[in-house]
């Protein structure tokens, strides 16, 4: 049976309850105040069957504000006048409205926005499995046909020539019989899965070092060099075509050379093939569903730009897309969907730094801009995973950048993980890493739907930066710890002196509708420092929009 998680949501701003939404009565004055500006349009997104509650917010205007939304929602959510967005969802999808907030001198400010149900999803958590023989960041992680993990470089957060297999089956790690033949961070390590050429099965690793590029042989478990690339490459994307062949694209931006690489199996050669529109680094290469290869993003000469093009293999050519991604990117992370069913259906998820998320339609060759991403804004080296779970993506980890003030410009590493539903285009809280961490991989395993999270990086203001040797695997049907059973007495609410998540006994703290949290341990604030923590029950612990366990103007904390 599915268990949805309880999700209580705080609404941002001044409306953290609806009974504090309704403004008083207008003073009298000679000089009205500016006309109302809705300052938080885009609503979280709700998952059927689990109550519901969000607080739209707006700037200035004439008081008491009147609420409304056209057409009217039917779907088991209702909008109240006051602003308060609540009920319990009893179908999935996305349902676009306009919202507007009236003032008392009959002003009105008008969005159009939508509001997005998931459908429900069972249980799920990180648990713990067996560590890396030494840690590893700026790594690559790849599956064999064995089901077994490769994981190669990257060792002590440096070039590295050591690699390690995991094995699913006993949860641990074992090295590999030999070394790599370069010592390398930042690479690609592809697997060649074209049963009709020659190498199948093996890996192929380029970049990071000058043009070498070598092979790693499953059954001998050791590597051996293969042809060279044209240039040096610090960071290419790789990607295995239909024909077996491996698309080898930009990786330095230093260079005035657009021409992209080839490699061939069969031969064990690089040779050239078209240029692209610009030069890129830190972009992403996505391969199509008709056999093209989507290129979006990343870093050129005049910095990160919002261009893509597709890569024809039949012509060797680049193309222009014809819409650009709606921000400018690199560093971003790019995915092709699955449909409910869990077959591809051609579009492709991009998760932008900044927490913005867009569809790539190949189609239309157009972006469109869909919910954004609760871990955080800005969110770097995070990581995004396909899992065949009705069109799922799971996005675990990541760092962000502190604000001014507390612990200002620290870097932080994220705890959380969310769910990406093609039903609703919209990102829901799932289960927290067991550390914090980013610039890990995350590999999905041969059932289609368990990922091994390994190593990374921890970093956070009340901590030393780490390079990590630790690994996790997200799985669903389990639970870690224990959950309590009646949620009473305790709910996330906006602190009032200071930024930050607390949990407030107070019933008035918590909006209407909103679920009850009954803690184990409440200290400060929610964050993940030593004196900076929350912890609400094993299975709820908390999470902001915009920093992890910490509100911030236009974030939302909430608990799972």
């Amino acid at each position: 049976m599915i268990r949805p998680l309880v999700i209580a949501l705080l609404a941002t701003g001044a409306a953290s309850a609806e009974s504090t939404l309704v403004s008083g009565a207008a003073e009298p004055s000679s000089t009205p105040p500016p006309p109302p500006t809705i300052i938080n349009p885009e609503p979280l997104t709700g998952t059927v069957a689990v109550r519901y509650g969000f607080g739209f917010d707006a700037n200035n205007g004439a008081p008491p504000l009147t609420w409304s939304e056209t057409p009217p929602l039917t779907m088991g959510l209702s909008l109240s006048s006051s602003g308060w967005l609540s009920g319990t969802p009893t179908i999935d999808g996305q349902f676009p409205i306009t919202l507007k907030a009236t003032d008392a001198l009959g002003r009105s400010a008008s969005v159009s926005t939508t509001v997005r149900v998931s459908l429900a999803r069972p249980p799920s958590a990180f648990t713990k499995t067996g560590s890396l023989g030494i840690p590893r960041s700026g790594h690559a992680s790849t599956l064999l046909l064995t089901g077994d993990v490769l994981v190669t470089g990257g060792g002590n957060g440096g070039s590295d020539a050591t690699a390690e297999l995991y094995d699913p089956g006993t949860g641990s790690f074992s090295p590999t019989m030999g070394h790599m033949t370069e010592a390398r961070s930042g690479h690609t390590a592809s697997l060649l899965s074209n049963a009709n050429l020659p190498n199948h099965g093996k890996v192929l690793i380029v970049g990071s070092v000058g043009t070498s590029a070598e092979l790693y042989d499953p059954v001998k478990r050791t590597f051996v060099a293969t042809g060279s690339m044209h240039h040096a490459r610090t960071s290419p994307t790789a990607t295995l075509l239909n024909s077996g062949k491996v698309l080898v694209v930009g990786g330095d931006p230093s260079t005035t050379d657009l021409r992209a690489e080839l490699y061939d199996p069969a031969s064990g050669t690089f040779s050239y093939t078209g240029s692209t529109t610009t030069l890129r680094s830190g972009h992403t290469a996505t391969f199509l569903i008709d056999g093209s290869v989507l290129i979006a993003g990343g870093t050129g000469s005049a910095g990160p730009t919002a261009t893509a093009e597709v890569y024809s293999p039949s012509s060797g050519t680049f193309r222009r897309t014809i819409g650009n991604m709606t921000e400018a990117r690199t560093g971003h992370t790019a995915t092709l969907l699955g449909a409910e069913d869990g077959n591809q259906d051609g579009r492709v998820l991009i998760i932008g730094t900044d927490g913005s998320a867009d569809l790539y339609n190949p189609t239309s060759a157009t972006f469109t801009r869909v919910g954004s991403s609760l871990l955080g804004s800005p969110n770097y080296n995070h990581t995004a995973s396909l899992i065949n779970d009705q069109g799922a993506v799971l996005v675990a980890g990541g760092y962000f950048v502190e604000p001014p003030g507390f612990c200002a410009g620290s870097q932080d590493s994220v705890p959380g993980g969310e769910l990406f539903a093609s039903e609703s285009d919209g990102f829901t809280v799932t289960g927290h890493l067991n550390m914090s961490r980013d610039g890990h991989t995350a590999t999905v395993l041969a059932d289609g739907i368990t990922v091994l999270i390994v190593g990374g990086t921890q970093r956070g203001c009340f901590v030393s930066t780490n390079t990590l040797s630790s690994a996790e695997l997200f799985k669903y049907g389990e639970y870690f710890g224990s959950q309590t059973s009646t949620l009473t007495g305790y709910c996330i609410a906006r602190e009032n002196t200071t930024i930050g998540c607390v949990a407030s006994p107070a019933p008035t703290a918590c909006p209407v509708g909103q679920a009850a949290i009954g803690p184990t341990t409440v200290r400060d604030f929610c964050g993940t420092g030593p004196s900076s923590s929350t912890t609400l029950d094993d299975l709820r612990g908390c999470v902001a929009k915009s920093r992890t366990g910490v509100f911030q103007p236009g974030g939302h904390c909430m608990a799972q």
